[in-house]
């Protein structure tokens, strides 16, 4: 088997979290990378390989935080979103799946990485997700993706 050296996780599903017109965390923050990477040939060299995320298991995602915080942030998406801090975070009506396979997606290249599949990881994800408490949404993070993904 071809072993490559960096395995980039990506999906067009991270495009579904919207967070409304000029809100620095959008879509167009993953289009850019995805753009530049196309553009520069980086995702035709077979020195990477683009890799599909996976969700996270919600047991899982319960072992970082609170399973109140992740039934009131379901209910807000299941409603159409909206904000979920006081002032920066803020949810559509896909975010949370959204979220989850972002968290799915950094794991998948943590495992990926510590089996010896790819010698480096990128995960291109969104929602973002290293500032996010166990019971409560900051800086644009739904879910801990980093606290998830070292779990």
């Amino acid at each position: 088997m071809h072993q490559f050296q960096v395995g980039i996780v990506y999906s067009s599903r991270y495009l579904d979290h919207k967070t409304g017109s000029g809100h620095p965390e959008s879509p167009a923050r993953l289009e850019a990378i995805i753009r530049s990477l196309n553009k520069s040939g980086v995702l035709n060299s077979d020195k990477y390989s683009l890799v599909d995320p996976v969700y996270a298991e919600i047991e899982i995602v319960k072992s970082v935080h609170d399973e109140d915080y992740l039934t009131s942030v379901r209910k807000i998406c299941e409603c159409g979103g909206g904000l979920l801090d006081i002032g920066d975070t803020v949810a559509s009506s896909e975010s949370f799946d959204v979220a989850l396979l972002a968290a799915g997606g950094v794991m998948r290249a943590i495992e990926l990485v510590m089996n010896g599949s790819i010698k480096n990881a990128f995960a291109i994800v969104r929602p973002p997700g290293h500032h996010a408490g166990r019971g409560y949404a900051m800086g644009f993070c739904i879910l801990n993706n980093v606290a998830i993904g070292a779990s």
